[in-house]
């Protein structure tokens, strides 16, 4: 079951008398999930979920989706911040008997850092992750940037697929900048 509560503070009158349009609306999201249930006792419910984006720093959040079908398929959610650094709040179930779980990305991390230059780094999460593709692409930057958007070496391009609640990859390839 997913939440989203939305609060607007209404306008605000200032010290001239004047009223303005107040701060942006507060957002909350929470994701509850049923985590089984034992003989004789109700069904148990967990918050696995919450995010409290207070006066517009979230853009309008968006639903949590099912990647996947079977036992292989698992619940994502993404809130992208409203800045320029790329910045969200993300998460990535995958359930059994017992209930839900986080994904393990580990695995295909570890591939993307065999395969990228030594001394750089990318984004695993947020804008660069596909669950609806099963695939991850991402700048790769220099550790010693300057700046988030200098030190620029290339792209990873990674496919994964989804095992027992772990990202196992498929094809993992770093393209140098310049040869796109």
């Amino acid at each position: 079951m997913q939440i989203l509560t939305t609060i607007d503070a209404g306008p605000r009158i200032i010290a001239s008398g004047w009223a303005s349009a107040g701060e942006p609306p507060a957002q909350w999201k929470s994701l509850i999930v049923q985590a089984g249930s034992q003989a004789g006792s109700e069904d148990q419910y967990v918050e696995i979920y919450t995010l409290q984006a207070e006066s517009g720093l979230y853009q309008a959040m968006k639903p949590a989706a099912i990647y996947g079908v079977g036992p292989e398929a698992i619940l994502g959610t993404y809130d992208p911040d409203s800045g320029n650094g790329g910045g969200c709040d993300d998460g990535y179930w995958w359930f059994d008997k017992s209930g839900p779980h986080a994904v393990d990305f580990s695995p295909l991390q570890q591939t993307i850092s065999r395969v990228i230059p030594h001394n750089s780094t990318y984004t695993a999460n947020c804008w660069a992750l596909h669950p609806e593709k099963a695939e991850l692409q991402s700048w790769v930057q220099s550790t010693h940037a300057e700046c988030h958007a200098c030190g620029g070496l290339g792209t990873i391009h990674a496919q994964y697929q989804i095992q027992r609640g772990s990202a196992i990859p498929i094809s993992v390839r770093f393209e140098p900048e310049g040869h796109q």
